[in-house]
């Protein structure tokens, strides 16, 4: 392997996160809006015999804020973390760093992808529940925690003492 090819590779890899972030959130736009549409049919007289509004209301509900996901992490984000921002892919891969903090910083675009993931997943289960949101709130929660990894990681950091330590390691700049 050439000296700097696994710098270039963490470059590229880098620049493959955005795309990915806005695929993700176009595609729980779509789902968001097919949610709506199910629970609107789901209010019809013929498909709510014996289930009564519950289930075409969570579908409305989930199907907005999958619409609007974006803005739904913020708010969440805004609400566990005061400086949070979720739509935030930290930058590229700058090659001056130490191919270690180019690989975490490629690891923590990753994590926030699955947060994008997992964020978008607990809003299709809390529509899928019919009334049962545990499950469905634990993704959606955990998808906020690691959207904002690096906050979550400074409030840990600052409950153990260990502030300073975790900036350090964690300061991508």
């Amino acid at each position: 392997m050439e000296p700097g090819t696994g710098t270039n590779m963490l470059q590229r890899l880098s620049q493959v996160f955005p795309a990915l972030q806005e695929l993700i959130l176009i595609t729980f736009s779509l789902l968001g809006l097919a949610l709506i549409g199910t629970g609107l049919l789901r209010l019809l007289p013929r498909h709510c015999r014996g289930r009564g509004p519950g289930p075409a209301i969570c579908c409305l509900v989930a199907g907005s804020l999958l619409l609007a996901l974006p803005t739904s992490m913020e708010s969440l984000s805004h609400s566990l973390f005061a400086d949070a921002d979720p739509r935030r892919i930290l930058s590229a891969v700058n090659p001056n760093h130490s191919p270690g903090r180019g690989l975490l910083l490629v690891v923590i675009n990753f994590m926030t992808l699955i947060g994008w993931l997992a964020g978008g997943r607990g809003l299709y289960l809390i529509a899928q529940s019919g009334g049962r949101l545990a499950r469905g709130l634990v993704h959606l929660l955990g998808g906020v925690c690691l959207v904002n990894l690096l906050p979550l990681a400074h409030a840990i950091g600052t409950q153990l003492g260990i502030e300073t330590r975790i900036s350090s390691i964690l300061e991508a700049r």
